[in-house]
């Protein structure tokens, strides 16, 4: 599991005491977002989600609190209570905060800035993702006129049709980007490869949507004459982003 318990150093003399942290000595990553939580209740669970991209470091820098996390099989439970010791917890690990004493203040700090599309706040769902490698269907509400609805993080939409017959389209993976595909008419199949296994989906409803996160290759094929393919990503278009080539994907994999 992708967890570290880090040691900080301790500047000291008679005028008190002063921990610094920073990428490279004693933080993991570059730090782009802090927020610290106090006057939680003994009682309160705080964070109760998992993150696509975030890692955090946690410094009780007062009082004491609990920390369990899990990678969806296993899960551990870390008692923080000294500002000199940090927890490290890595990409996509459930993550709850509890068992705070009434003087806790807790300090956590961020590789990335807020994105409410990066959070999964339901369990079931964040070991589904795990399971599928990267990728789940997932069922598109419906509103009460029978109209399909979906909320997320999108700052960029894109759409495909009039695909000829034959044509394959896709062919990469992305480093970051995720997206959220729907055939808002008729139908097409996208092949799913996680570095390990391949799988193929059939999209063929504007009520079913397939979740892409990053590091998934993807291939489409099989496209109806009447397929219009709708695409949300959660960035806006990045060449860099893109990698085009299998063998430096699953290269990437393994580094």
């Amino acid at each position: 599991m992708k967890y570290k318990l880090i040691d900080l150093h301790v500047n000291g003399d008679e005028r008190g005491k002063l921990v610094a942290i920073e990428k490279g000595p004693n933080c993991p990553f570059e730090i782009k977002r802090a927020f610290y939580i106090f006057g939680a209740r003994g009682e309160t669970r705080r964070g109760c989600h998992a993150n696509r991209n975030s890692e955090f470091l946690f410094v009780a820098l007062k009082g004491s609190c609990r920390v369990e996390f899990s990678d969806g099989n296993v899960k551990e439970t870390i008692l923080l209570n000294s500002p000199t010791q940090a927890l490290w917890l890595g990409k996509m690990i459930w993550k709850e905060m509890y068992d705070f004493s009434e003087d806790a203040v807790l300090l956590v700090l961020a590789s990335e800035k807020y994105d409410a599309g990066e959070y999964i706040r339901n369990f079931s769902k964040f070991r589904h993702l795990l399971k599928m490698g990267g990728y789940a269907m997932i069922s598109l509400e419906l509103s009460g006129n029978a109209e399909s609805v979906c909320s997320i993080s999108a700052p960029r939409a894109y759409y495909i049709y009039e695909t000829q017959a034959g044509v394959e389209r896709g062919f990469h993976a992305h480093k970051n980007l995720r997206q959220l595909c729907t055939c808002v008419s008729g139908a097409c199949d996208f092949v799913l490869d996680n570095g390990r296994s391949r799988e193929t989906v059939h999209l063929d409803s504007p009520e079913k949507g397939l979740l892409i996160g990053n590091n998934i290759w993807r291939e489409m094929k099989n496209f109806s004459s009447d397929c219009v393919l709708l695409v949300l990503a959660s960035e806006h278009y990045d060449e860099a982003d893109y990698i085009r080539d299998y063998q430096e994907f699953l290269k990437g994999l393994v580094g």
